[in-house]
């Protein structure tokens, strides 16, 4: 509908709404912002509100003449917000309640203060919601991640109809993709499996340019069936319970972590890509390709010259002897001396390689020559200076 002209939507829209709806409020759960400018485009004014049953309903609104992208408004009147160190947003005031029926010890209340078990953020007065403070997991690396805010990116996208993000105590976070097959052109049954790869690696992509690297999602898998309240995964107000999805899709969530690296060969060689470069660069397992010539990434621009012969390897501007059929990326990065004035390498990877914590020697390659015009002469030492 929004493709017709804006009297036509109109029409519409009054003959749906009765002709006289002028107010509307969004609260419980994500509404994309192009359904508020939707509306608010053509004579209804949607707000955003959030509120719980605790404070007696609201607790937060968008000004009629303020709307802001995801934000729920700022504070009503009577309500007073905080938000506490690890972002759990804090209220008190004189409709919100001091206690549960026949609970003495509930921690709900601390110090006076409600809290909510949301995280927020407060910009200019403004409060927008994270996630629940009980789905925020940490990678294995102990960096914060919120599940919600990156599951809400894929809102977008025709294709996608739900989406599950795993990684709690994981190196890298994959996907759950259940695909909206009400899309004519995204056929699961009949459109070819590799454009159906690219499709979704392409929407990932999109996705972890808006994140910081040790958000991105480097694997995923199509799942056959959508997520039920009925097994368990969705609340009554339709959000995931994360638990019961995560035990219900094990056996399809443990292979996506079987394997730290994408193994790519050419022949009987092959070389190891580790996940955590993947994340690092920005891209998915599916989208690392190598010819026997040189490893590139789908989208992007930068590639890596792999060539190899017998037992000498070429990698990006200096040619290696190697004892071995398998280059390991993740050891050739963690060995410095290796790499040091080779540009193809760090280009590729980007300034994360100078960033190691403990470096160790890679002994199955050597430096055979460097490139032509690179020079390792011996450093002597000037009579004149002595």
């Amino acid at each position: 509908m929004d493709s017709e002209d804006n009297e036509t939507i109109e029409t519409k829209l009054k003959s749906i709404t009765g002709g006289k709806l002028k107010w509307g409020l969004s609260a419980a759960g994500y509404l994309d912002p192009d359904i508020f400018k939707f509306y608010q485009s053509h004579g209804v004014n949607v707000l955003s509100g959030y509120g719980m049953t605790e404070a007696t309903g609201g607790i937060t609104m968008t000004p009629p003449t303020e709307y802001i992208i995801d934000s729920v408004g700022i504070a009503l009147p009577g309500i007073t917000l905080k938000i506490a160190y690890d972002g759990e947003l804090c209220l008190k005031g004189s409709y919100v309640t001091d206690g549960y029926y026949k609970e003495d010890d509930s921690d709900v209340i601390m110090d006076g203060w409600f809290h909510t078990g949301d995280i927020f953020e407060e910009k200019d007065g403004h409060y927008f919601i994270i996630d629940r403070k009980k789905d925020i997991y940490k990678n294995s690396r102990g960096q914060t991640i919120a599940p919600q805010k990156i599951e809400n990116l894929f809102q977008d996208f025709d294709s996608v109809k739900s989406v599950f993000l795993v990684g709690d105590g994981r190196e890298f976070n994959t996907i759950l993709i259940f695909p909206d097959t009400t899309n004519s052109l995204n056929n699961i049954e009949t459109t070819d499996k590799q454009a159906i790869r690219d499709l979704y690696s392409s929407i990932i992509l999109s996705v972890n340019s808006f994140l910081s690297p040790f958000e991105r999602i480097v694997n995923y898998v199509i799942i056959n069936r959508d997520f039920s309240a009925e097994k368990g995964e969705l609340t009554a107000k339709g959000t995931f319970n994360r638990k019961n999805v995560l035990k219900n899709f094990f056996n399809i969530i443990e292979p996506l972590y079987e394997k730290n690296y994408v193994a790519l060969h050419s022949g009987s060689k092959e070389i190891r890509i580790p996940n955590w470069l993947l994340r690092e660069i920005g891209t998915v397992r599916t989208n690392v390709e190598w010819d026997g010539q040189k490893v590139s990434i789908k989208g992007q621009t930068e590639s890596l010259l792999v060539s190899w012969v017998d037992t000498k390897i070429q990698i990006g501007d200096f040619t290696y002897s190697i004892d071995s059929d398998i280059l390991d990326f993740d050891a050739l990065i963690q060995s410095p001396t290796h790499w040091l004035g080779n540009f193809g390498i760090t280009e590729f990877t980007g300034p994360m390689i100078y960033r190691l914590k403990e470096p160790e020697l890679y002994i199955t390659i050597q430096i055979h020559e460097p490139k032509i015009g690179t020079s390792f002469s011996p450093v002597t030492p000037d009579n004149n200076n002595n």
